[in-house]
C-alpha cells in the first residue's frame, strides 16, 4: 500500500481529511489512525482510499459518525488491544470529560477519570497491561452530562 487517505463528506461528496504514507507490503497487521480536526457538527461520513504502489486504488465502505453531545469524533485503537490504547477525540470546543471503564458484569475498573479536551484534536493514552483479557466498555461522558459515548474494547 502506498498511501491511506481519509475523507469526510455528506455521504455523496467527500473531501480529503489527511493522507498517511503506507508501510508497504507487510504480512503483519498494520494500524493507521487519523482524526478529523473539523468534523461536521451533527453527522460525518468517512471512507478510506487505499492506493497501491502501482497507482491502483480502492475505497472502503462508508462509515457514519454521529456527534453526541459534542463528542464529535472519537476513535480508539488498537482494538483489540494488548497493552495500551489510544483514544482520539475531536471537539468543536474546549470541555471536560470523564472516562469510565467497566467489565461486562458492570464492575468499574476505571472510574470518573477527568480529562480536559481542547478545541480540535485531543489524544489520551491508557495503559491496559494490568487488565485481564476480556471485553470492556469504555464510557466517555461530558462533564455537564450533555453527552455520553460507549465503546466496546477488547483486551487480549
Amino acid at each position: 500500500m502506498a498511501c491511506l487517505g481519509t475523507g469526510h463528506g455528506d455521504g455523496i461528496y467527500f473531501e480529503t481529511v489527511t493522507t498517511v504514507k503506507g508501510k508497504g507490503n507487510s504480512k503483519e497487521d498494520t494500524y493507521y489512525h487519523a482524526l478529523d480536526p473539523q468534523p461536521y457538527s451533527t453527522v460525518s461520513y468517512y471512507r478510506l482510499k487505499q492506493v497501491d504502489l502501482d497507482g491502483k486504488y480502492q475505497y472502503s465502505n462508508i462509515v457514519t459518525i454521529n456527534s453526541i453531545g459534542g463528542l464529535d469524533n472519537v476513535s480508539i485503537y488498537p482494538n483489540p488491544a494488548h497493552s495500551n490504547i489510544h483514544i482520539g477525540i475531536a471537539t468543536e470546543e474546549s470541555k471536560s470529560v470523564y472516562l469510565n471503564l467497566t467489565d461486562m458484569l458492570g464492575r468499574k475498573i476505571i472510574s470518573n477519570i477527568s480529562y480536559v479536551l481542547h478545541e480540535g484534536s485531543n489524544e489520551i493514552f491508557i495503559n491496559l497491561e494490568e487488565l485481564s483479557s476480556g471485553t470492556y466498555i469504555l464510557q466517555i461522558i461530558n462533564e455537564d452530562g450533555s453527552g455520553k459515548k460507549d465503546i466496546k474494547l477488547v483486551k487480549q
